[in-house]
């Protein structure tokens, strides 16, 4: 069985959670006689191989490259966006490679700089398609449905002009499964009158459950027990207000009971100022880029207090792969990936007080040991070789029923 994929991007210009987590499922099914294909947007038309999977990188058919578009101006912005609703350059790309690589299933991710031309250029010839919900590129214009500092409840005008014709192309026939990352992102898009009649199902982000790891975490804990007295606190990604920075960084720095190093790039200009100023206690640290199998074994909890609705959150199940509890943040796909006093501790990031009773409880959780056990159970859920399995079952179907409407 051939499959393509098409994802914005893919390694190396990966920048985030979709293509870890693709790359993870494209190479599982190469170790079960599947070939991937992967279709991804570039600066220059390029082919190559990526641990066996083939790659096609394909240069961007509109104004400017899309990870460039922090710099553009709201005029440049808003033409990209009408380009990109359905690209007649991208069908015509994408529309030869297609030909080329005669794939059985088309499956589709993160589609911003692809328009819906994998979706046309699929239906035209017969070739069912599965689309995975990874972000909200198709309600909002900013893939994050979060503006001013809040949750958006609506969707403004702006996205709803300019995602308006992706709406209707979800209700067209042009996909056949509908695959969410978590309950709360395909709820969302239905809310919105997304995908009404498409048959879905929710497959979270999966792991490669490292036996090394496995073996050795419950290890790290007893020794930190033993050696260490201070609770230190792990947070891992982009160092910005969408990911709930300044409420951590405000609350310990007025709590010295713990401490909180924070590993990761700095995007937020308040937070380096502050670092300038010298105006973070003692016991917050900024260790930079860092790699969580150096790093994550030496706190006793990864801590991720999101403002904006995480359509799942993969450093959630990336601290479960050392062991470490998460004290989480009540937002999108997150709350339903941490299970409260279980695997961790939940919390309102716009509460101070609720997050101050999470680290409590945990600080004062005497049996932390017993979390490690659960978490060991639980992250067994998202095993890349069980949710792998899903995702064929996804295929098969489509297959089936691909052949059913043939004979009929």
């Amino acid at each position: 069985m051939k499959i393509l994929y098409f994802n914005t991007l893919y390694t190396p210009n990966s920048v985030g959670g979709a293509e870890k987590s693709l790359q993870l499922l494209v190479e599982y099914l190469i170790q079960k006689q599947i070939e991937p294909v992967i279709v991804t947007l570039s600066t220059e038309d390029n082919i190559d191989y990526v641990n066996g999977v083939k790659v096609y990188y394909i240069k961007h058919s509109n104004i400017y490259w899309l990870k460039d578009s922090s710099s553009q101006r709201a005029p440049a912005k808003a033409l990209w966006h009408v380009i990109d609703i359905l690209n007649p350059m991208i069908l015509k790309k994408i529309s030869a490679i297609i030909e080329a690589e005669k794939p059985e299933i088309i499956h589709t991710n993160n589609i911003s700089g692809f328009s819906v031309a994998p979706w046309i250029a699929a239906k035209r010839r017969n070739i069912p398609v599965a689309h995975t919900l990874r972000d909200y590129n198709l309600l909002c214009v900013k893939s994050t449905m979060f503006k001013d500092n809040k949750n958006c409840s609506q969707r403004c005008g702006e996205c709803a002009l300019l995602t308006g014709a992706k709406k209707s192309f979800s209700n067209q026939g042009y996909v056949n499964k509908l695959i969410g990352i978590s309950d709360f992102i395909l709820n969302k898009h239905k809310q919105f009158g997304y995908f009404k009649d498409v048959d879905s199902v929710r497959i979270f982000n999966g792991i490669k459950l490292n036996d090394r790891v496995m073996e050795n975490r419950e290890k790290n804990n007893k020794e930190k027990n033993n050696k260490e007295k201070t609770v230190k606190f792990l947070f891992m990604g982009r160092i910005e207000e969408t990911k709930g920075v300044k409420v951590i960084l405000d609350f310990f720095n007025h709590f010295p009971e713990a401490e909180l190093h924070l590993g990761g790039k700095i995007h937020d200009k308040s937070v380096k100022q502050q670092i300038d100023n010298n105006g973070y206690a003692k016991n917050i640290r900024f260790l930079g880029h860092i790699k969580p199998e150096e790093e994550v074994h030496k706190y006793d909890a990864v801590i991720v207090p999101s403002l904006w609705h995480e359509p799942f959150g993969r450093v959630v199940i990336e601290g479960y792969l050392y062991g470490k509890p998460i004290i989480g943040a009540k937002r999108g796909g997150i709350s339903e990936i941490i299970q409260d006093e279980k695997t961790g501790y939940l919390f309102e990031p716009n509460d101070t007080l609720s997050l101050k009773d999470a680290i409590n409880r945990f600080i004062k959780n005497t049996d932390r040991l017993k979390l490690s056990d659960q978490i060991s159970e639980y992250v067994e859920n998202f095993d890349m070789n069980i949710l792998g399995v899903q995702y064929l079952d996804v295929y098969t179907q489509l297959l089936s029923e691909r052949l059913y409407q043939i004979n009929s």
